[in-house]
């Protein structure tokens, strides 16, 4: 069985921000060294994760601040992901496997 280290976080909108960024916060506050986790996003949301991290506002009012280990618009700046998570609209699915599918073992 291997152990899941490496997770890619495929569209960083609603569904993919959030389980991604919740990732994010938990693993950088209790395992740093141990998992990693990358959001492969475009455009000025990218921009922002990268200036400032994913910000997720919760119900009771706190705001997490999610630093992903690395996010990019480049599918060879990450290495081969243990799990991959695809959150993209159904009209971007079939570019984005295209785009990821040498990265999946």
């Amino acid at each position: 069985m291997k152990i899941i280290k490496d997770i890619l976080i495929c569209g960083v909108g609603g569904v993919g921000g959030y389980f991604g960024g919740i990732m994010a916060y938990n693993i950088i506050k209790s395992f740093k060294k141990i998992y990693n986790i990358y959001f492969y996003a475009r455009g000025n949301h990218l921009k922002e994760i990268q200036k400032k991290g994913l910000e997720i506002h919760k119900s009771d009012g706190k705001i997490l601040i999610c630093k992903p280990t690395l996010a990019s618009d480049n599918i060879g700046d990450f290495p081969s992901p243990d799990l991959c998570i695809i959150s993209v609209k159904s009209y971007d699915l079939d570019d984005v496997v295209n785009i990821i599918k040498d990265k999946l073992n």
